[in-house]
């Protein structure tokens, strides 16, 4: 069973299209000469002289299309490996419970930007991000809640009077 083609608004089949010049063209004889006198079709030139030919050409298909450079988000992987080097001298092995997930985000968010999914590499690159504020502000919170210890030990210690 023979389907018919779907309806898509401007189709013409072919068989319907109608190959022949509109009315009001005139095919030009490619062997005549425009610049002698003589012309071998007294009616062409009849209609020439007596209506405007307007001839419009349209240009092949120009498309023009913008590219648009979009910045490759930041996987904040090489700042999660400082702060995991960091915390390693300092010897804060606390802060690697937030710097661990953080080093995975980051690892995921350059996979994802290797592939060029970039809202999901922004996800992920702010999600490490986050971690690695917390894995800073523990830091500075152990770093000083050490100092603060060390100072009243030596004063309990008699190491340092007032």
């Amino acid at each position: 069973m023979a389907r018919a083609p779907p309806n898509r608004g401007s189709y013409i089949p072919l068989s319907t299209a109608n190959p022949e010049p509109p009315p009001a063209y005139t095919p030009v004889d490619a062997s005549s000469n425009f610049n002698s006198g003589t012309n071998p079709n007294p009616t062409a030139q009849q209609q020439q002289q007596s209506s405007n030919v307007v001839v419009v050409s349209q240009p092949g298909a120009q498309r023009i299309q913008q590219i648009q450079h979009i910045a490759r988000p930041n996987d904040y992987l090489i700042l999660t490996t400082l702060l995991c080097l960091c915390c390693l001298f300092l010897g804060n092995f606390i802060t690697l419970v937030c710097l661990f997930p953080a080093f995975i985000l980051s690892l995921i968010a350059s996979n994802y930007n290797d592939l060029g999914e970039y809202r999901f590499a922004r996800k992920f690159g702010s999600s490490a991000c986050t971690c690695n504020i917390i894995a800073v502000l523990f830091t500075a919170v152990v770093v000083l809640l050490a100092a603060v210890i060390i100072i009243v030990m030596m004063f309990v210690l008699g190491l340092i009077s007032v």
